[in-house]
């Protein structure tokens, strides 16, 4: 339960690391956006998973 709340935590401050949306946090990415990830595939690691939720 208490890595759940941290996944949270860091997905809350974690900002998109390249491509069109650079630095922007993820939570604030545009859903289009995350639907084009999900059909191309979300990158592998953690960035993947925080996209993927």
């Amino acid at each position: 339960m208490l890595q759940d709340k941290q996944f949270l935590l860091d997905l809350a401050k974690t900002k998109m690391p390249f491509g069109k949306y650079k630095g922007k946090d993820l939570i604030d990415l545009p859903e289009h956006y995350i639907v084009w990830y999900h059909a191309k595939g979300f990158p592998p690691g953690k960035l993947g998973k925080q996209l993927g939720l």
